[in-house]
């Protein structure tokens, strides 16, 4: 393999990877909830939020989210756990076919190049 050869097989590698860990990390994230302001407001209306338990009082500037528990929006959560199990084995191929890249025999390293691509064909 020349160079250039090289450089766009670990390219397609780090693609594949990029690819597989963005499956698992949306399949570990709890998407983020955020209401519009019409939202906001019909909510409020409706008497669905209350007001924070630590606030003493309010200023003539007091902001609206600092007052109010929105307990309908939640922020995006991440099992950076589970996503670092489960990409570690991707990892672990993928610098298995990068090193045969470099390292060893073409022929091996564009086998395991196709082994790698369809191991994440099938995991969609």
């Amino acid at each position: 393999m020349n160079q250039q050869q090289r450089k766009y097989a670990l390219d397609r590698v780090n693609s594949i990877v990029c690819a597989q860990v963005d499956l698992v990390k949306d399949k570990h994230t709890k998407k983020a909830v955020r209401l519009g302001t019409n939202e906001r407001f019909n909510a409020f209306k409706a008497g669905r939020w209350v007001i924070k338990k630590d606030i003493k009082a309010l200023s003539q500037y007091t902001d609206i989210v600092d007052v109010l528990d929105f307990t309908e929006e939640c922020d995006e959560v991440k099992n950076d756990d589970a996503i670092d199990k489960d990409t570690l084995s991707i990892r672990k191929a993928a610098s298995k076919v990068s090193d045969q890249i470099m390292l060893g025999d073409t022929e091996v390293a564009l086998k395991l190049l196709e082994a790698f691509a369809e191991s994440f064909t099938k995991v969609k």
